[in-house]
């Protein structure tokens, strides 16, 4: 709960941001952060799935993004790491389906970088608190 969490400049960052705020910061943000969470998200779509035509019909859309823990008050950095997730999905006749897939994936592999990053910054912190007893 004592952790800033970085919001970047487009949509992807703030599902990313807003997935992440409910998982670290679940009664608000904090109002005197001990740390600072910085994130680099990049995305990438891949077809892997191709009709007769060679139109694509099923894309895996890929979320990688790096963090880094840094502590507020002087920005040295904690710890660090990567996370990828990858969700699919189907290409329609529908534009419009195709733009609603295409987001779903998008945000379920948002809430998967979120939960990978909480378990992450969980057992650092885990390890912090035994190596102080």
């Amino acid at each position: 709960g004592a952790i800033q969490v970085g919001l970047g400049p487009d949509r992807l960052d703030q599902v990313v941001y807003g997935n992440l705020l409910d998982r670290l910061t679940p009664y608000g943000v904090p109002q005197e952060p001990r740390y600072r969470l910085a994130l680099q998200l990049n995305e990438s779509k891949q077809g892997v799935a191709l009709e007769r035509d060679a139109t694509v019909s099923r894309f895996n859309l890929a979320l990688e993004v790096g963090f880094t823990l840094q502590d507020a008050v002087t920005g040295e950095s904690l710890f660090s790491g990567g996370v990828r997730a990858v969700a699919a999905y189907n290409v329609l006749r529908s534009e419009f389906a195709n733009v609603i897939a295409e987001r779903d994936a998008r945000d379920r592999a948002a809430r998967d970088i979120a939960d990978e990053i909480k378990t992450r910054l969980s057992v650092y912190f885990r390890g912090l608190a035994a190596g102080a007893r």
